[in-house]
């Protein structure tokens, strides 16, 4: 009986390990298989371990109001709105201009500035935000896309990096600290080291690492071109394309889009628009880029 009761007691000390290793392994499992979405798979693993009691319902829920993950939603509004606004466009034809005249000094350029941003908003978003322009540079200049996308992704990975906000490990990381009771990092606190990091890595993707991309010309892995680069735009009041025809805009001349759709601000549609279709405030375009 003393060996069963012992037995037993061993089993209980280490069932939450147990439940832990198990519940971890089915949430792999699901996000590799995706077999529901990434938010709602999450939901499912912080259910299982608060039911299973290897959590208290208030560690479970913890994450929610940690102001680390408030912070995290804020760059994520920040990233939407500068996404949405078009304040970054100008800089971007700047960088298609300059990839007519001289390839490598637009790809500096591209990553550059690709580095500073994501150093303020979200990664993803910066990528998303430049996609197009590389595609664009990449086609002009007869480089393969493989060879601009790559560079582009890891120079806005190394810029996350240079500050607290950049990046939401280095936000995470600052709230976990000031809750073990340390001071929490500093906006620049991570620069000195980050710099130096973004600086070599940024110099080998454009050395060592460009001539070991692939050549990606065709196939299904990378458009061969940006012409296959769909878009949604809106015209907003202000635009210097109002007023002008298709042709005349600056998404025909600077990217030299081709208009599939059109809708006007009061929701009317143009079933067939042409070059000499005129542009108005509030009309929504699904343009190929």
């Amino acid at each position: 009986m003393q060996s069963l009761l012992s037995t037993y007691a061993q089993f209980e000390a280490q069932l939450p390990f147990v439940l832990t290793v198990a519940i971890i392994a089915l949430g792999i499992l699901l996000f590799v298989r995706e077999t529901f979405a990434v938010d709602v798979t999450a939901l499912v693993i912080m259910t299982a371990f608060i039911v299973t009691g290897v959590l208290a319902p208030e560690e479970g829920f913890a994450g929610f109001t940690n102001p680390a993950t408030t912070t995290v939603g804020c760059m994520f509004v920040l990233s939407y709105g500068l996404f949405r606004s078009g304040v970054l466009d100008p800089l971007i034809r700047v960088l298609i201009r300059l990839g007519r005249w001289h390839f490598p000094a637009a790809l500096v350029a591209l990553l550059a500035f690709a580095t500073v941003c994501s150093a303020f908003i979200n990664d993803t978003a910066v990528v998303a935000l430049l996609m197009p322009a590389a595609l664009r540079l990449a086609e002009r200049s007869g480089v393969a896309p493989s060879k601009v996308l790559m560079p582009l992704s890891f120079a806005a990975l190394l810029g996350g990096a240079c500050t607290l906000i950049g990046t939401s490990t280095n936000v995470l990381v600052s709230g976990i600290a000031e809750k073990q009771g340390y001071a929490p990092f500093g906006m620049f606190e991570f620069s000195r080291a980050a710099l130096w990091i973004t600086l070599v890595g940024t110099l080998y993707m454009l050395t060592i690492g460009f001539m070991l991309l692939p050549s990606r010309r065709t196939g299904s892995s990378v458009p061969a071109s940006s012409s296959s680069y769909v878009a949604w735009v809106r015209i907003e009041a202000g635009s210097a394309d109002v007023g002008r025809t298709i042709d005349q805009s600056l998404l025909r001349r600077e990217f030299e889009a081709q208009v599939l759709r059109l809708r006007r601000g009061d929701g009317t549609r143009v079933k067939e628009p042409d070059a000499a279709t005129k542009l108005a405030a509030g009309d929504e375009l699904t343009v190929v880029l």
